[in-house]
């Protein structure tokens, strides 16, 4: 369980990064009420399976750490993909 806690907590920070208007990964960024749903669905899911394991205090420390890093890491992500010219 925990690592689909940590697969929905990141899919849902990937899906509302990829619904600001400043990410640089899609050439359109998501519609922001698709990207805000689709965040709060998973991150949800990913409180639903994580309390059955581990105390709230601890589910709300880990969604805030791996939440902070993957915002933080998400920017960096375009330096991975190759560059095209034009």
């Amino acid at each position: 369980m925990q690592i689909l806690f940590l697969i929905l907590t990141i899919a849902a920070c990937s899906a509302l990064y990829l619904s600001h208007r400043h990410q640089c990964l899609l050439p359109q960024p998501l519609p922001p009420a698709a990207g805000w749903l689709t965040y709060f669905v998973l991150q949800f899911s990913a409180f639903r399976f994580a309390a059955s394991d581990w105390d709230w205090l601890t589910v709300i420390f880990a969604w805030l750490l791996i939440s902070m890093f993957s915002f933080s890491l998400m920017p960096f992500v375009r330096l991975l993909r190759p560059e095209t010219k034009k």
